[in-house]
């Protein structure tokens, strides 16, 4: 079976587990850890059917942990700008925000929002979760 500690032993794998990946490392989801998703400068032929490579020119290492010798993942505050950054689905968002705010205070959320540059999409995201919460209720 493959688990994530499987990746952090290839020491060819280099970049950033991001997105819902990271997500589900920093138990904000229950989103299934595979398939991982990777921020790295090349894309690399691999007989692993469990890899998603969003290439960048410079993979950005920023508010990640180190998990293996060229390997990092995003902290939890990196995660959801990068959810909110890129996009993803509002629903999954959603639930890790929800769960961030359960334990944790909007400062540092803030802080690196700032540091991207994206915190109107944030402070949009977070009033958006008032309304995404009352209508999980009504169900």
């Amino acid at each position: 079976m493959v688990t994530l500690n499987n990746f952090f032993k290839y020491s060819d794998l280099s970049g950033v587990i991001c997105l819902e990946s990271a997500s589900r490392i920093n138990n904000l989801s229950t989103f299934p850890p595979l398939p991982l998703m990777l921020f790295t400068e090349t894309k690399k032929d691999r007989a692993l059917g469990y890899l998603n490579f969003y290439t960048q020119e410079e993979v950005d290492l920023r508010y990640t942990i180190q998990a293996g010798v060229n390997l990092h993942f995003t902290i939890p505050e990196r995660t959801i700008i990068d959810l909110i950054r890129y996009e993803r689905e509002d629903r999954f968002t959603f639930e890790c925000l929800e769960k961030y705010l359960r334990s944790n205070a909007k400062d540092k959320l803030y802080s690196v929002a700032r540091e991207y540059d994206c915190m109107l999409q944030v402070l949009d995201k977070l009033n958006e979760l008032d309304f995404w919460l009352e209508e999980q209720n009504d169900y």
